[in-house]
């Protein structure tokens, strides 16, 4: 937290001169002339190709056709899908074999742009192609990976997730989890080490990721943290390489939860059928065991989440300068009369008001005589600003507040 603004009625009277706001929630600020000009001659050029060394419009491009949703049922998806895996773990996939000239195969086609059959989010450092993997033509899958392959909430893992389902309208989403992760593994040796277990396996990554001399842990770390102490917990007497699979796919079922209880998009196409979630495990030897949807997801949909984000103390600090530019902007959509707009009555949003500690990003300022309320007049979020009013606005110097 760096900003601290002295607040003096109006509110509408804090507004900087030529301030242009930058950072999140924030409105666009009005382009300049040079941005005007540039795009003119973007727009003028749209549709065209210029030869090289050339001054005219040499080519016409064709326009691009809107994408196309696959006719293919969510049920059909996954069968084709899973059959798709068993060539593959045969050795007798075919797709990849197809025998054309890749280089303008894997160009996508703007007058025939191939239908997304699915969604799929795998761990960063699995080395075999997911294409391959489910032995599929390339464009049928957008492929989202991540290390671990963790979702988190609101993070960009699940933004992509947001786009690519809008963008392609997919009907199905896959998150796979697979055998011999090793950031999984890394997870549960902390796991069993805190729990007073040996490892025997050797982990060169767990002093790294654990945070050695003091250091704060890694994020992904914490991330799987979770999912490798449930699998202890499940099978305290599983051996390691158990406890890793076990905890892969516990983490594939904490992913999808996370989706289905922050992310309204996504939610909202699950609960009228446009989309089916789907957990997977992959074995080392290629072949892919199908999870089904999660069990649980009936009553995780059951609650449509608001899509509001409020700041915790797990957030990290916002710089000062965008800190200014989110106060400008809420108090821009104040005066206009557009504030106030935020839905709060979601149940995972308000326990974490109560129980994610705060971190806002400014301290402001106000007299206790004011009519409105400091967060409307910045059209803050609850955790942004820290608000301080006592009568007639001072602040005397022997009284700092801090």
């Amino acid at each position: 937290m760096r900003t601290l603004v002295a607040l003096a009625v109006p509110a509408a009277a804090f507004v900087s001169n030529g301030f242009q706001p930058l950072a999140h929630q924030v409105a666009r600020a009005n382009a300049n002339a040079a941005n005007v000009h540039m795009v003119a001659e973007v727009r003028a050029l749209k549709g065209k190709a210029l030869i090289s060394g050339g001054t005219e419009p040499a080519v016409n491009f064709p326009t691009p056709k809107a994408v196309t949703k696959t006719e293919m049922t969510p049920e059909e998806i996954i069968f084709s899908l899973a059959q798709g895996n068993k060539r593959y773990a045969e050795g007798k996939g075919v797709a990849s074999a197809s025998g054309k000239n890749m280089v303008n195969f894997l160009a996508e086609d703007p007058l025939n742009p191939t239908p997304v059959k699915a969604v799929v989010v795998s761990c960063a450092r699995l080395t075999a192609p997911i294409e391959d993997i489910f032995d599929v033509e390339p464009a049928e899958i957008t492929s989202l990976r991540v290390s671990g392959g963790v979702i988190q909430e609101n993070d960009a893992v699940m933004g992509s997730a947001e786009f690519v389902l809008e963008e392609f309208e997919a009907p199905t989403m896959i998150v796979m989890g697979n055998e011999g992760n090793d950031v999984i593994a890394t997870a549960v040796a902390r796991a069993m080490k805190k729990a007073g277990r040996t490892v025997e396996a050797d982990m060169p990554h767990l002093e790294l990721l654990e945070g050695a001399d003091g250091k704060k842990a890694s994020g992904l770390l914490e991330a799987l943290e979770g999912p490798a102490e449930d699998a202890l917990d499940q099978a305290p007497n599983s051996s390691f390489e158990e406890l890793c699979a076990i905890a892969s796919k516990l983490n594939v079922w904490n992913s999808i939860e996370k989706l289905l209880s922050t992310s309204r998009p996504i939610v909202e196409r699950v609960r009228d059928g446009r989309l089916q979630i789907h957990g997977a495990y992959l074995s080392a030897s290629g072949k892919l065991q199908m999870l089904g949807v999660h069990p649980t997801q009936d009553e995780l949909i059951e609650t449509l989440p608001s899509g509001e984000v409020f700041r915790t103390a797990g957030d990290v600090a916002v710089p000062a300068d965008e800190a200014l530019a989110a106060l400008y902007a809420g108090n821009q959509r104040y005066v206009a009369g557009m504030s106030g707009q935020l839905d709060a009555y979601d149940e995972n949003l308000l326990k974490e008001i109560t129980d994610g500690g705060q971190k806002p990003f400014a301290i402001v300022l106000g007299c206790a005589d004011s009519r409105c309320p400091v967060e409307l007049m910045f059209d803050g979020r609850p955790g942004d600003i820290f608000v301080l009013r006592n009568a007639g606005n001072t602040c005397a110097a022997h009284a700092i507040f801090f």
